[in-house]
């Protein structure tokens, strides 16, 4: 009771730093949004088996990032939606989302304020990883874990490199991958059991 305390009159106290924090969450080009599960025991109207959630924004310029954990009982699109939205975001300073493939982020995408969306490759890693469990080393799984690795190599050998030369190497290196990659979910999609391991990795 005493820490808890503590902590609602903290949150009292750096309101203005929070405030000054979600304007600089705007500063960069690039947000990536996480949402995950949270058990809150004693809350207000709800059930202590009820799952609530952590969102997590991290954005802001490359040289000043910007972390920010919201709670919220809702796992809704909506949420982050209202997050961003919530006090009018500067005109000139569109975003592109990164998240994984909870269609909950498709509303907050449809906005004029998000310019692009992308994926996240370590969920997509993740869903392949699970399908090579109990399969031989030559499984399919298996091939396109170790795709996903040289694209990994790639932005490990990029990390250094200003921008321009970033967008140079993944043009020469990562598209021609990026591509095979494509033929090869294009070449399985309609062969592999759409509720196997594979073919939900493949989905996704």
């Amino acid at each position: 009771q005493t820490m808890s305390g503590w902590v609602l009159q903290l949150h009292e106290r750096l309101a203005p730093l929070m405030t000054l924090m979600k304007q600089g969450l705007y500063q960069g080009r690039i947000i990536h949004i996480d949402e995950t599960r949270l058990q809150v025991m004693n809350e207000k109207d709800r059930e202590n088996t009820q799952q609530s959630y952590m969102w997590v924004y991290r954005g802001g310029a490359p040289e000043q990032p910007v972390i920010w954990y919201q709670y919220s009982p809702s796992r809704c699109g909506d949420v982050p939606k209202e997050f961003l939205m919530s006090e009018p975001p500067p005109p000139d300073r569109g975003m592109y989302l990164i998240s994984d493939g909870y269609e909950g982020y498709n509303e907050l995408a449809k906005t004029d304020f998000i310019l692009g969306h992308a994926a996240c490759w370590a969920h997509v890693r993740r869903r392949f990883v699970e399908a090579t469990h109990g399969r031989k080393k030559g499984a399919e799984a298996h091939q396109m874990v170790a795709l996903i690795a040289k694209l990994y190599k790639i932005e490990r050998n990029a990390r250094d490199k200003t921008p321009e030369e970033r967008y140079a190497l993944r043009l020469k290196q990562a598209k021609p991958l990026l591509d095979k990659i494509k033929d090869w979910l294009d070449e399985r999609v309609h062969k592999v059991l759409p509720k196997s391991p594979l073919g939900t990795a493949i989905a996704y």
